[in-house]
């Protein structure tokens, strides 16, 4: 990839505006240095030529004026050893808005302007320092919503999953090869070794990519996380086991049936994996507008929800609310865990009763001696793995344009198998395998459109 040193020298904010300890000024490009030695003084008032990796403790001042405006450490790295591979220097200042404004405009009086959203690491991609599938991994760790999130993540910015794309694009590279052999050598009688060889060679490169996208969508679950939604007919309990599975007492609870009659929505971490709980109101026949309207938000969250937490008070019997309640998750055709809660109490619905009549063992629960916490927690952890394909090998921080690229790839890996398989020609399964380079080539950024990168750093923050 070519170098994309622009004319443009940027400048952004690369911490959080407001109050804090420090703030960290980026600038890169050609006049990044010029700029920082007309802002830096040293301690006794002398300017300094900046060199590379070396701290330089001093002053920012205003070149027109000679004002100090702050005490800051400058800290220059220059082409091709930086972020960017620009010139690039960070200015360490004081934390506050006004400070940091201050040294902001005093840098773009100098030539640079401020940054657009994620420019800094589309300079890098751009510059050939990192590739697509690794800038977007920046924001990845930005945004990690838990230790495994930020682990994947990590592993993606290393260049990890980048190296393993590489590889299997020389893979399909020698397949192509392989295809192409009896036409570039039509005397030496090689088609019908190499349909055999290459059938096998495509369909352990279909293997391959299917395991990728395996890994990518159960990566995907740390990377975004699951809904989980809590049902049941009023006063079942269920923002009683929000605030448990919270810890904290989000949701109130009351004897009061029909106190929630809207969607809560609160997030916490099961099993390394972000989950977004939402308590959901009681469905049953009522006449309240209010309550009916909340009911119907229920049925949209079973809709939308990965996993459906159906709770059932075990100290009454099973009624036509129950009833509804249970109809609703089964025919939702969703995962399910089945709560038979307030164990603690006299019981007059049992893990039989539920067993007997609807074929499904539920949890037994009590909110108050925590008895079942630990279960459902293990439960929810199991069943999102399990549906989301997740396994030890779930590594990649996928995106939804990586798996579509993915299941892609995979169209095509098919169809050049079923090219050999019916006896075509080998010189037609060349087309989707170069189908599949060319959608590779767009996952890692060597070939996409300008449309795609745009997307990808718009969603960046401004700074990185």
């Amino acid at each position: 990839m070519k170098n994309f040193y622009t004319e443009d020298t940027i400048t952004a904010l690369s911490t959080p505006y407001g109050l804090g300890g420090i703030a960290i000024i980026r600038i890169s490009g050609k006049d990044s240095v010029k700029i920082a030695e007309k802002l830096y003084r040293s301690p006794s008032g002398k300017t300094k030529k900046i060199a590379s990796y070396k701290a330089m403790y001093g002053y920012v001042i205003s070149p027109k004026t000679g004002k100090k405006i702050d005490e800051a450490i400058f800290l220059p790295m220059l082409k091709p050893y930086s972020y960017t591979k620009e010139d690039v220097v960070e200015i360490q200042c004081h934390g506050g808005s006004i400070c940091a404004s201050e040294i902001l405009k005093l840098i773009c009086s100098e030539g640079a302007r401020m940054a657009q959203p994620g420019e800094f690491t589309k300079r890098a991609f751009l510059n050939g320092r990192i590739d697509l599938v690794q800038a977007e991994a920046v924001m990845d760790i930005i945004n990690a919503k838990s230790s495994k999130a930020l682990e994947n993540a990590m592993e993606q910015l290393s260049g990890k999953y980048s190296d393993e794309l590489k590889e299997f694009k020389d893979e399909i590279i020698e397949t192509i090869a392989l295809t192409e052999a009896p036409i570039d050598y039509p005397d030496e009688e090689l088609y019908s070794d190499s349909s055999v060889e290459a059938k096998e060679k495509i369909d352990r490169l279909y293997k391959k990519a299917k395991k990728m996208l395996d890994s990518a969508i159960g990566g995907k679950l740390y990377r975004d996380g699951a809904k989980v939604s809590l049902i049941g007919k009023p006063n079942a309990g269920k923002s009683s086991i929000l605030n448990m599975l919270l810890k904290e007492n989000r949701a109130i609870v009351t004897d009061i049936a029909g106190t929630t009659r809207d969607i809560i929505e609160e997030s916490c971490v099961i099993d390394s994996i972000p989950v977004t709980i939402c308590d959901t109101a009681g469905i049953r026949e009522t006449d309240s507008e209010i309550e009916k309207l909340g009911i119907e938000k229920t049925k949209e969250a079973i809709d939308t929800s990965d996993l459906i937490m159906t709770v059932i008070d075990s100290s009454s019997e099973i009624d036509k609310e129950d009833e509804e309640v249970l109809k609703c998750a089964l025919d939702s055709k969703k995962d399910v865990i089945f709560i038979l809660n307030k164990t603690d109490l006299p019981t007059k619905t049992t893990e039989e009763d539920i067993f007997t009549k609807y074929n499904v063992q539920p949890i037994k629960l009590s909110t108050k001696s925590l008895e079942g916490r630990e279960d459902i927690i293990k439960e929810i952890g199991d069943i999102l793995k399990k549906s989301f394909n997740m396994s030890s090998t779930s590594r990649f921080t996928a995106s939804h344009r990586h798996i579509e690229c993915l299941e892609a790839i995979l169209k095509d890996l098919k169809e050049a198998s079923d090219s050999v398989e019916k006896g075509y020609p080998l010189d037609l399964c060349t087309i989707p395998l170069r189908g599949a380079i060319s959608t590779l080539e767009e996952l890692t950024g060597i070939s996409c459109e300008d449309e795609i990168t745009d997307t990808v750093f718009s969603k960046f923050c401004i700074g990185k």
